[in-house]
């Protein structure tokens, strides 16, 4: 799965949204705890270069379409 990731104001924590969808989805409550939310990059979940466990951020993104990753 690919997702646009967002850094936000809390230290080492991460909005992902599957690629293209906006930040509409993402429950206000959710985006109020993090603050404004600042496009990162787009990357491929599956990357084996990526050095954290993306197991249930990828299950989020299709069950909720969004995950938050503390890091």
């Amino acid at each position: 799965m690919i997702a646009d990731i967002y850094r936000t104001r809390r230290a080492k924590t991460f909005l992902l949204l599957p690629r293209g969808t906006t930040l509409g989805g993402v429950p206000r409550e959710i985006l109020d705890g993090l603050g404004p939310a600042e496009f990162l990059n787009t990357r491929d979940l599956t990357d084996p270069l990526l050095s954290i466990d993306t197991t249930q951020s990828k299950s989020e993104l299709g069950s909720q379409g969004f995950s938050v990753c503390e890091m």
